[in-house]
């Protein structure tokens, strides 16, 4: 388990650079007191977590655009 101030600078270190490697990841390791494991595999879930989040926020534009694209009903009964 990750305490809050934890969450909250692995979340800060992820918008800088989504890939922690070498010394870096063995720094913030050390000032979160967590081991480098603890830190590469919330990397790499939270990796994970921002790929689903983009394919989501991608197919709801799409589908947006698409319904912009699309006449409603409503205008379409109008009109006859």
């Amino acid at each position: 388990m990750f305490n809050l101030e934890q969450l909250e600078e692995l979340e800060r270190m992820f918008v800088k650079q989504h890939n922690l490697v070498g010394k870096k990841r063995a720094q913030l390791a050390a000032r979160l007191n967590l081991t480098e494991n603890q830190v590469r595999v919330w990397f790499q879930n939270r990796r994970v977590k921002y790929q689903k989040q983009q394919k989501l926020r991608a197919a709801k534009a799409a589908a947006e655009a698409a319904s912009l694209d699309e006449p409603s009903s409503s205008s379409s009964a109008s009109i006859q």
